[in-house]
């Protein structure tokens, strides 16, 4: 992959892998140092689900009723994060179904989103 440079107030960098380019050349191939984008979406994606499963199983592993996890996600499935399979923010699957590999079932989890669409179930 080359660097895809554009200009910044600082200068001229590559907008995924932060290089900056030295003097005023218009022109520079230069291989990208980023991993491509899908594998830091990849990352980023089990970065957020282990993070969120180490805090529930912490919490005790709470589930959430099925009323509760359909509120949940009628309130994803409408916000504008919502890329049609998952969050745009965390990257978990939005499903209605009790899971373990759903934080809409995670009683005890809340939405990313800041503020928070939904937060944890009290009690």
């Amino acid at each position: 992959m080359i660097c895809s440079f554009v200009s910044t107030a600082d200068g001229i960098r590559c907008e995924r892998c932060g290089h900056e380019l030295a003097g005023n050349r218009t022109r520079v191939f230069r291989a990208c140092d980023a991993a491509p984008k899908e594998a830091q979406s990849l990352l980023k994606k089990a970065a957020n689900f282990a993070a969120a499963a180490a805090q529930h199983v912490a919490a005790g592993a709470p589930m959430a009723s099925e009323a509760e996890v359909a509120r949940r996600h009628d309130i994803c499935t409408a916000c504008p994060h919502f890329d049609g399979k998952a969050c745009g923010l965390c990257g978990c699957p939005v499903s209605r179904e009790r899971s373990l590999i759903s934080k809409l079932s995670w009683a005890d989890q809340k939405c990313p989103d800041d503020p928070p669409r939904w937060n944890p179930v009290e009690g």
